[in-house]
């Protein structure tokens, strides 16, 4: 979760902070969070649902 979040950072610190003029660590941190945060959502819920078992359907 932490690489899948770490991607995500940098993401959204490239995507979002080449775009604008504001610049400062404020800034870093903010957009990089905008991309962070999604990224580590779906990853634990995606590794929280992999983990049950499915129900077996029989054609």
């Amino acid at each position: 979760m932490l690489i899948v979040g770490s991607a995500g950072f940098a993401a959204g610190e490239l995507l979002h902070g080449l775009q604008g003029r504001d610049s400062g660590v404020v800034q870093f941190i903010l957009h990089g969070l905008s991309g962070f945060l999604p990224a580590m959502i779906s990853s634990w819920l995606a590794h929280k649902y992999a983990e049950q078992p499915q129900a077996a359907t029989h054609p």
